[in-house]
């Protein structure tokens, strides 16, 4: 059976209550995780569970290499102000997928990130995208870490990769990724971004659009 490792990022002090709520949650599923890690980047925070502080905020994006760490076959990424449901993981698992799978995505026609969102409980049918938009939850393979870390070597000098700050974005375009099909049981939720969130950052729509284009124009000069 294959071995799934949930990896819950916190940081917020006021998302700090979500996170015991997302672990019953997965635990009570039909398909729980074989492990959970709550990644802390503030040590201040009283989490009760299997946790991984740091006195350093690392991002988000520093959970996809400690995941290389922890070896499994799927990682189940998810934030702190989203809930799965009690299908979430099984569903994720039914496709087999070597490579990443998500809730929500776009297809970024000559690398344009500003093309519609693609829902998972909107859609008849599983769609091949471009690139996953995170929104709290990603489902990726252990080569699909491997390859976002091969992929980084080499754009990891643009201007536009700003520490690898946008990670879902350079994970999926290093894999090949899709918007699974959901309903009810399987679609993951919001519990409320409690007012904070880099998305509040005034560039960071702008910051997404560049590393977006960026490796798109970096993978059609090199025929990737």
């Amino acid at each position: 059976m294959s071995k799934v490792t949930a990896i819950l990022l916190a940081y917020y002090p006021e998302r700090t209550n979500h996170i015991s709520g997302i672990i019953n949650i997965l635990n009570s599923g039909t398909r729980p995780p074989d492990e959970i890690i709550v990644l802390c980047n503030r040590p201040d925070l009283n989490i009760d569970a299997k946790c991984i502080k740091s006195d350093v905020n690392l991002g988000n994006r520093a959970r996809y290499p400690l995941a290389l760490t922890i070896p499994s076959d799927y990682y189940f990424f998810i934030d702190d102000d989203v809930a799965p449901r009690e299908k979430t993981i099984e569903n994720y698992l039914s496709y087999g997928f070597d490579g990443v799978l998500g809730h929500c995505g776009k297809v970024t026609r000559n690398g344009n990130y500003s093309t519609p969102l693609i829902w998972g409980d909107k859609i008849k049918e599983t769609q091949d995208v471009d690139i996953l938009i995170g929104v709290g939850s990603m489902f990726a393979s252990f080569s699909a870490i491997a390859n976002m870390a091969s992929l980084e070597t080499e754009i990891r000098h643009f201007h536009e990769y700003n520490n690898g700050r946008e990670g879902d974005i350079i994970l999926s375009m290093a894999n090949k990724c899709k918007v699974v099909k959901t309903d009810i049981s399987s679609m993951t939720y919001s519990l409320g971004q409690k007012g904070v969130g880099m998305y509040l950052e005034d560039n960071h729509v702008q910051m997404r659009k560049n590393i977006t284009k960026a490796i798109y124009d970096w993978r059609i000069t090199n025929s990737i």
